[in-house]
């Protein structure tokens, strides 16, 4: 009798644990153009102390809050790269997710190899060139980006899927 209602209590929490999510905050961001690469444009989400929203972008719904304010000093970082004719959105769950754990997650679409851009798609110089678009990343989020005071330079990791990997 004691297991079920332990059984009972886990299940509980676990729903309760469901509902009672933080949320994300999410914006777009464009690093540009220079003599290391062309534009790449990002999607940042962030933790949040605000209430998540639906949000509907191209058909994938989000729940973020569009420019919230950053919560958090000394976060980590997670650059999101997508797979071959992806885009910085198609991760949207797992980035959310890793913002309302604490983490800043930044997401780029690679030029040239997204959903809308598929111009140099099956080139040998996207795969070459997407290390060359994670650096300028890190290094746009680590010295340009509005809040990179906020981010702990000594914890960046990478979650690449696919052709991203």
């Amino acid at each position: 009798m004691m297991g079920r209602a332990k059984l009972v209590l886990a299940i509980c929490f676990f729903f309760f644990g469901l509902t009672a999510a933080n949320a994300a905050g999410v914006r777009n961001f464009d690093i540009p153009a220079a003599a290391a690469g062309p534009a790449i444009r990002l999607l940042v989400w962030t933790p949040c102390a605000e209430p998540p929203k639906e949000m509907d972008a191209r058909g994938a719904i989000f729940f973020a809050v569009p420019g919230c304010s950053v919560t958090g000093e000394k976060l980590p970082l997670i650059v999101i790269s997508h797979g071959r004719r992806g885009w910085f959105g198609g991760h949207h769950d797992t980035a959310a997710a890793l913002a309302d754990a604490g983490f800043v997650v930044a997401a780029l679409n690679h030029p040239g190899d997204t959903w809308r851009d598929a111009s140099r798609t099956d080139s040998l110089s996207v795969l070459v060139e997407r290390p060359a678009d994670i650096k300028r990343l890190i290094d746009y989020m680590l010295e340009s980006w509005p809040d990179a005071s906020r981010i702990d330079a000594r914890h960046i990791g990478l979650y690449g899927f696919s052709f991203g990997g």
